[in-house]
């Protein structure tokens, strides 16, 4: 039987069981990622605490500082809110009864609606 031919594309550059430093190990991660779409790293830690000791519990989030998920387009309807308030606010669109007439004809182009209480009985028909 033939020898398997491997990849030359899937083969690492670097050894799986060595340490990196965690900017090398970014790096690293992308340049051998062969995914098509945005893609997800796990990390682990061992701190060596004893978590049966209750002054070496840990507990905490962590708020990443930097937003890579898709971008929501938001539809605000309000009576009061102008198209150049909107783009202030990060907002796409804005409107009210005109929006909801647009809607009613069948135009989707966002993904998440915000509307107060006054504009509900509208949007509902």
């Amino acid at each position: 039987m033939p020898a398997v031919k491997t990849n030359k594309k899937n083969q690492l550059n670097f050894n799986k069981l060595d340490f990196f430093p965690l900017n090398e190990a970014v790096k690293l991660a992308k340049e051998n990622s062969k995914t098509k779409f945005t893609s997800s790293v796990d990390v682990a830690i061992k701190l060596n605490l004893d978590t049966s000791k209750s002054d070496q519990q840990l507990r905490g989030t962590l708020q990443l500082p930097h937003f890579f998920g898709k971008q929501k387009r938001i539809l605000v309807l309000d009576k009061g809110l102008t198209q150049k308030d909107a783009k202030e606010l990060g907002v796409e669109h804005a409107g009210d009864s005109e929006v909801i007439a647009e809607i009613a004809r069948g135009w989707i182009d966002f993904d998440l609606i915000i509307t107060t209480p006054k504009m509900m009985p509208e949007l509902s028909n």
